[in-house]
């Protein structure tokens, strides 16, 4: 531990190093195709599947020394359940569709489809920071794409 004072206004003490291990297993599949129907036209459809697992080993942390825990005393030193944090389970699905026309040799207009899901694994937990992820979504666009 380092204990060093600073114009004998603050006392730091170096940090303290635990060693862990992650591990983490993901699946990633995707495909697309294009098929130019004519001169004019295209089409693509397009989809991606990720199902990834991610975990923690306990964490074994250093002994805080009395002398740190009576300088912070405000600060919680628990960490039993650190490692849970860290924990991923998760299932992601993507479908895309997609034409476009071309109106000229540098302006085309575009129309495409999109579905999304993702299924949090991880029900027992709270979630982690944004809460349980679990959700699908539709997007659909279209524009003018112009070239230079």
């Amino acid at each position: 531990m380092v204990n060093a004072t600073g114009g004998g206004e603050q006392e730091h003490y170096g940090s303290f190093f635990a060693e862990t291990e992650y591990e983490n297993k993901a699946l990633s599949l995707s495909a697309n195709i294009l098929f130019l129907a004519t001169e004019k036209v295209n089409f693509s459809l397009g989809g991606s599947f990720m199902d990834s697992k991610g975990s923690m080993q306990i964490i074994r942390m250093s002994q805080v020394p009395q002398e740190v825990i009576d300088n912070v005393g405000a600060a919680d030193y628990d960490y039993a359940s650190i490692y849970e944090y860290s924990d991923l389970d998760y299932t992601q699905l993507s479908v895309t569709f997609g034409t476009e026309y071309y109106i000229s040799e540098r302006i085309s207009w575009t129309l495409d489809a999109a579905y999304y899901d993702l299924t949090d694994n991880m029900e027992d937990y709270e979630g982690y920071v944004y809460g349980i992820e679990t959700g699908s979504l539709y997007v659909i666009r279209s524009g003018v794409r112009i070239g230079f």
